[in-house]
């Protein structure tokens, strides 16, 4: 996991993602990728209760910043609601290249950033879901 984690350090660095998906992290404490990502690359994790407003408000808040944003409940990448936000952050179009908007309630905005998922789920299970086709098609899985 420390040579994923190496990966992922040297894809924000090189601004060369979307997004990230971080599997399998079973080995890996939360303290350690918490240290290593916030002091190599100063990520942003979200913390607050996990609803869609404070997901949207999230994306909204740090949109166009340098520093990638940490998203870690595997129920964000179950919840139909969620990846609905989450698709908006991290797709393009596959015949313009041009990001989906994110929208929510009556507010919209094309979010300009990084996202790094990390999850307890393995590739294949994220490849197979199906409610995860565009977050998948648009990510780098690791």
């Amino acid at each position: 996991m420390k040579e994923s984690l190496q990966i992922v350090v040297e894809l924000i660095k090189s601004k060369g993602f979307k997004a990230i998906i971080l599997t399998s992290l079973d080995n890996y404490s939360k303290s350690e990728i918490d240290i290593d990502l916030k002091r190599q690359v100063g990520a942003i994790e979200f913390n607050k209760s996990l609803d869609s407003r404070n997901l949207f408000d999230f994306f909204k808040l740090h949109s166009g910043g340098s520093k990638p944003l940490i998203l870690r409940d595997d129920l964000i990448l179950e919840n139909e609601n969620l990846i609905s936000i989450i698709e908006g952050a991290v797709c393009r179009s596959t015949d313009s290249g041009d990001h989906w908007t994110m929208s929510f309630e009556d507010e919209e905005f094309v979010f300009k950033g990084q996202v790094i998922f990390f999850t307890s789920l393995n590739e294949s299970q994220i490849r197979s879901s199906r409610k995860l086709y565009y977050v998948v098609r648009d990510s780098v899985i690791i």
